[in-house]
């Protein structure tokens, strides 16, 4: 066994020189296929993709060998990368570098109910933003807030309760267990038309806390590419 077959989980390289700046293992339930996915982030983004997919290539591998102490890295079977800066739509990663002490003082502006509108999209979680735990924290932060306006009697407090229940394995497919009320169902028909609107970001999550429905089938956002290198690349 090599010394890089070994290793499991996050390797964060704190490195000006290195591009890839933290590197995680992506293996299938099965074991097959294993990947070593990697980031680069912010700056350092835009400094890879103004290189050529060849230097890229070899600049990850070398990072890797070193990191991992490990010549295998050198000669992977196959490299894959993702550069997000090129998606139309999105312009940048699946979620935003924010400078140091930029989500202090802004952070609850971006959450902020306008009139009957409100947001429940993963990026205004307090947690896992950009993630489908910030999805759903999200989604069940917004219905609560709509409660305690409909429902006056209830604290504000309890805005920002969380309900999650610990457990060793999560099947696929499941039912959250949530702190929004079942009366909730009620203001969905009523909300459609009368009170407000959640930003398609966050209604899967909202309806599953308001409806109690099977909302997420965590099979469908594992990776199932062949893949023994990746790189995402992104910025915001």
């Amino acid at each position: 066994m090599t010394l890089i077959s070994r290793y499991c989980g996050i390797a964060s390289i704190d490195d000006d020189a290195a591009m890839v700046e933290f590197t995680m293992d992506d293996i299938n339930p099965d074991g097959k296929h294993p990947v070593l996915m990697g980031f680069v982030l912010a700056d350092k983004a835009k400094r890879f993709v103004a290189m050529t997919l060849e230097e890229r290539k070899e600049k990850t591998c070398r990072l890797y060998a070193k990191v991992f102490q490990s010549d295998e890295a050198l000669h992977p079977i196959h490299y894959e990368e993702k550069n997000w800066l090129g998606e139309q739509w999105s312009g940048g990663c699946y979620t935003a570098m924010m400078p140091p002490g930029f989500l202090t003082n802004f952070g609850e502006e971006i959450r902020r109910p306008e009139g009957n509108l409100y947001f429940a999209g993963t990026e205004t979680a307090t947690q896992w933003s950009g993630y489908m735990e910030g999805e759903v924290q999200a989604g069940e932060r917004a219905a609560r807030e709509i409660e305690c306006v409909d429902i006056p009697a209830l604290s504000k407090h309890r805005v920002f309760l969380t309900s999650y229940t610990e457990c060793a394995v999560i099947p696929s497919l499941y039912r959250i267990n949530t702190s929004v009320r079942s009366y909730l169902l009620v203001l969905v028909v009523v909300a459609a038309e009368y009170y407000c609107m959640v930003i398609p970001a966050g209604l899967l999550a909202f309806l599953a806390q308001v409806c109690g429905t099977p909302c997420v089938r965590l099979s469908c956002w594992r990776k199932c590419a062949v893949i023994p290198a990746c790189v995402n690349v992104g910025t915001c």
